[in-house]
């Protein structure tokens, strides 16, 4: 139980990081500690819950293909809700920036992603080969 705990914690706190490290050097910290939690957790769980469906519903298993539809959930929701958004309102904002902060979110949530599906699976079993069976097979 507290794994999971652990992985449903670390992937926001992963991306809340990735946030802290990317505020620009004039703005202040705490605000900007604030501000990376609120997108961590705003950013990472639609889109998880989204990749979750989508992944059961293509019946997808590798990890690189949860990475690059976990990449393309955040690029495709932060393209439509903020990039869009802040290009119609803001003059100073361009279609390259844009391009740039959502592909950069994308990549940062592609891994957080996988470290949470990483540390979930930690505390399961899996079984190496064949399942034992209780039943004799005779001579």
């Amino acid at each position: 139980m507290w794994g999971r705990v652990f992985a449903i914690l670390a992937a926001p706190v992963f991306l809340a990081l990735f946030f802290v490290a990317t505020t620009p050097s004039e703005a202040k910290i705490n605000a900007g500690l604030l501000w990376a939690a609120y997108l961590a957790a705003v950013s990472f769980w639609p889109p998880a819950l989204l990749t979750n469906y989508l992944g059961r519903l293509f019946r997808i298993n590798s990890a690189p293909q949860w990475g690059a539809l976990m990449g393309t959930c955040p690029f495709v929701l932060t393209s439509t809700f903020a990039v869009v958004p802040t290009l119609i309102f803001s003059s100073s904002y361009t279609w390259r920036t844009g391009l740039r902060d959502a592909l950069t979110e994308a990549v940062a949530a592609a891994g957080g992603f996988l470290l949470y599906r990483t540390l979930r699976g930690l505390g399961h079993q899996t079984s190496v080969g064949a399942a034992p069976t209780n039943r004799w097979s005779g001579p």
